[in-house]
């Protein structure tokens, strides 16, 4: 299990590849390595041998796998898990046969299919606003995996948001959203498709960066909507190409269980001064800078709750100090993802949680 919190990938031939190089170390490389010291000539037929072995270890590691991507154990799983390594092991050293202990192995089995799917079997929906160094991703995951929605990618480094997603067993993304064409936003599109199964990838309609060929785009602008099961991404920018590309952001309306959200993407405030959508929650414009602080559009709506998602490159000091004020000023509450870390709301159409992971 320690394994698969680290790395979330298993071979499923490390098994048969570890005891052939076991093997070949303990009969091959180390009694060469004592012989070197009393025939010190054989030493570049010994430096031939290791670079044979690191070549195998490689074609194995590289080309020889069934490679399993596994979510994290949680700290129960972690407690069953080494309750049935306890029970299997005593079996072996009793020398019972395992199969006569079908019990164990069925619900061993049970055990490892709801691991192995939890993020199809989570209960209540939730939503994730992702704290990274730079940039916004969003996901949007409904209960018993309905539907699994990804807006934005975050900068792509360190290749995060695809860890996350690895990490959380989600193996399928229903529609990867990118808001529009700057890095931030678009840097990690290439990887989580290439790695997790994406259905429809939606862009605006000017939308000019290079988009993967094996997946449906879907191509967006005011006035569309997008239904997913029982929800309608309603799409209120953007309406003509922008020169400027944060402009060209696409802002989304959506009701998610009892509340309404708004996602600004990094439109200006050119846009969100003539947005017309009551929301509950909105996810800030431009991570809080000055150039997304509509007072046109927090007076009129006054949602309950902002979330910037600021990023943690200090360079740009987000979020902007004009921004808080305003939100200061009307009352509203906000988190924003540098002190607050991840937020995170579990929602249903009764109600909803809201809490930051810091």
């Amino acid at each position: 299990n320690f394994t698969v919190n680290l790395n979330n990938s298993v071979n499923l031939l490390s098994i048969l590849s570890n005891v052939i190089f076991i093997f070949i170390t303990t009969t091959v490389i180390l009694p060469m390595t004592f012989i070197i010291f009393l025939l010190p000539f054989l030493l570049p037929l010994y430096e031939i041998l290791l670079e044979v072995f690191i070549y195998l270890n490689l074609i194995f590691a590289e080309r020889i796998s069934i490679n399993i991507t596994l979510p994290n154990f949680n700290i129960i799983e972690i407690i069953v898990y080494y309750i049935f390594l306890y029970l299997i092991l005593k079996i072996i050293i009793s020398k019972d046969h395992l199969f006569q202990h079908k019990k164990i192995l069925y619900i061993f089995i049970i055990f490892f299919l709801i691991y192995y799917n939890k993020a199809n079997l989570n209960i209540i929906s939730e939503i994730e606003f992702l704290d990274l160094l730079d940039g916004e991703a969003i996901l949007i995951n409904s209960k018993f995996n309905k539907y699994t929605i990804l807006i934005d990618t975050g900068n792509g480094s360190n290749d995060v948001v695809s860890t996350y997603l690895n990490k959380k067993g989600i193996r399928k993304i229903d529609y990867l959203i990118i808001t529009h064409e700057h890095l931030d936003h678009n840097g990690e599109l290439i990887k989580i498709n290439d790695e997790i199964k994406v259905n429809n990838i939606v862009v605006s309609a000017y939308y000019n960066s290079v988009l993967p060929k094996d997946v449906n785009i879907i191509k967006v602008k005011k006035g569309d909507k997008i239904k997913i099961k029982d929800i309608t991404l309603n799409i209120l920018s953007p309406s003509i190409n922008s020169n400027e590309e944060n402009d060209n952001s696409i802002v989304i309306g959506v009701k998610l269980g009892n509340y309404k959200y708004l996602f600004l993407g990094d439109a200006t405030n050119n846009i969100l001064d003539e947005i017309n959508y009551d929301a509950d929650i909105i996810k800030a414009g431009h991570h809080g800078s000055k150039t997304s602080a509509s007072y046109d559009l927090y007076s009129k709506v006054l949602p309950k709750l902002v979330i910037i998602q600021t990023g943690r490159t200090k360079k740009y000091n987000f979020p902007n100090k004009e921004t808080t004020d305003l939100l200061k000023s009307l009352k509203i509450d906000y988190y924003q993802t540098n002190r607050d870390s991840t937020i995170k709301i579990y929602y249903t159409k009764i109600g909803s949680i809201i809490r930051p992971l810091w």
